[in-house]
């Protein structure tokens, strides 16, 4: 005789996957927050103790650019040394005065010299084929400053040579430009071979336990299929994938090569990972108050249309300048084509970005204080709303204060706090999304003997499938399990 089971393994499945977070306790909650904290300011207080200066500035005071011309040199630089930047910073005149601005044209040329005894400075030519160059900045003098808006002269994003000159004067001197601008302070800084070391090693040590927690998650996840995951820990998985692109394995070759490839790379890598970040937000804050209804083609297409068009303008543009600036150091972002057009439409897309994720932030607050969700969701929607906000407002922050751009950070510790950050973000989530041990553990000895059972002379695996009964031999048992399905 067969006996014939019926039983639904996905539900026997789900009513077993009990994470992390649904076992913690407020304390739980707590304990996780603070160790967040913590673990976050840690990091950026190791980077401004034991983290090198990120630049190493060399300034020429009081140099009377209406006069004469100005030559400034450095030299011993090597490939740990990044990029090269000159600046100038303008004296304000008229500091009691209204804010006065006006556009002064700096006549720009640069010689290189190899580091041979009889190396000779060769001047680099630039994309015109011309020595000097032109470019007019538009400076300006706020009433009670000291100094005017400092000016980017240059920005070499490769070191070639172990010498660089300078040579700067100015093209349109006149009466109105010189009753407002005072002396030039310029600024050749390059980036601090021992901050080069200390950047490839913490990249490093992020990769290498970036790898261990997802080999990890993997592992404990190994035993469920993935249609019974949970979003959270799909989300979780790719997020961990992603890690690998924000800490860029890849680092090390621009150190090695002089070429646009590995500026590309490290540009598309990282906004590939913030561009998923985003839409991570976006989907789950908007499935939050939409727990119960299906996913279909309308609820994603918006937001993965409205980022891959901010993905691709942003690597455009991204790719543009660092091609321009390949050519011509002295290139800014005006002398990208169309550069006003790509500007609109990443303003734009931005802006519905921002005004569609207050949104569905909004009704997901709305949702989880109404107390529409499950009970079984409560810990779960909490958790992920204030979380994510706080990570949310610390980018924002980062973003206005220019933390999180392609130029080099101010000092180790804005780096590494920055560079921790979604680090720490993506392994909080791994922890508390990860399923409880124990009941992970009951869930693959129940599906070991309940997937195989034998009788006698039958011998059958158990399916997801019903058996009809075809004669009053066989019988039907339905073992079905009470729990809910994952509605997230």
């Amino acid at each position: 005789k067969k006996l014939l089971v019926k039983m639904e393994p996905d539900e026997d499945v789900r009513a077993h996957m009990r994470m992390n977070i649904q076992s913690l306790h407020s304390f739980g909650f707590i304990l996780t927050f603070v160790l967040f904290a913590g673990a976050l300011v840690g990091f950026a207080v190791i980077g401004g103790v034991v983290g090198p200066n990120v630049l190493v500035q060399n300034f020429d005071y009081d140099v009377d650019l209406f006069r004469d011309s100005w030559s400034g040199s450095v030299t011993d630089l090597n490939k740990l040394n990044q990029q090269i930047l000159l600046l100038a910073k303008i004296q304000n005149k008229q500091q009691g005065s209204v804010g006065l601005s006006g556009d002064v044209t700096f006549l720009l040329s640069l010689e290189l010299k190899g580091d041979l005894p009889e190396s000779l400075w060769i001047p680099q030519e630039q994309t015109d084929g011309q020595v000097v160059v032109a470019r007019t900045h538009t400076i300006t003098c706020d009433a009670g400053e000291e100094f005017c808006s400092t000016v980017l002269l240059s920005h070499e994003p490769f070191i070639t040579q172990p010498n660089y000159r300078y040579n700067v004067s100015l093209a349109n001197v006149n009466d109105t430009t010189s009753a407002f601008l005072g002396n030039f302070t310029f600024d050749i800084s390059y980036v601090n071979d021992r901050f080069t070391l200390f950047e490839v090693w913490c990249r490093f040590g992020f990769l290498l336990f970036t790898a261990i927690v997802l080999i990890i998650f993997a592992h404990k996840l190994k035993g469920f299929a993935w249609a019974d995951w949970t979003v959270e820990q799909k989300w979780t998985t790719l997020l961990l994938v992603g890690l690998f692109a924000w800490n860029n394995p890849f680092f090390p070759l621009g150190l090695l090569i002089n070429h646009w490839i590995p500026a590309f790379i490290d540009a598309l890598m990282v906004v590939s990972f913030l561009i998923l970040l985003l839409l991570y937000w976006l989907i789950m804050f908007d499935g939050i108050h939409r727990a119960s209804e299906e996913r279909n083609w309308f609820f994603y297409f918006p937001k993965i249309l409205i980022l891959t068009v901010l993905w691709g303008v942003t690597i455009a543009v991204f790719t543009m300048m660092g091609l321009r600036e390949l050519d011509d150091p002295s290139s800014t972002l005006d002398n990208i084509p169309y550069y006003f057009v790509w500007k609109v439409i990443m303003i734009v897309l931005v802006v519905i970005y921002a005004l569609y994720l207050a949104y569905v932030v909004c009704r997901a607050f709305g949702t989880m204080i109404s107390k529409r969700s499950s009970p079984l969701l409560g810990s779960r929607v909490i958790f992920f709303n204030i979380f994510t906000l706080v990570i949310f407002l610390l980018t924002l922050a980062g973003f206005i204060a220019g933390y999180i751009t392609p130029l080099v950070k101010d000092d180790s510790a804005e780096f590494l706090a920055f560079l921790s950050l979604y680090n720490l973000y993506v392994f909080t989530l791994a922890f508390v999304y990860l399923p409880n041990t124990r009941v992970a553990s009951n869930a693959l000895g129940s599906l070991q003997y309940d997937g195989m059972i034998e009788l006698e002379d039958t011998e059958a695996k158990l399916t997801s499938h019903i058996s009809e009964n075809d004669d009053d031999d066989d019988f039907g048992i339905n073992l079905e399990s009470d729990s809910d399905s994952d509605s997230l």
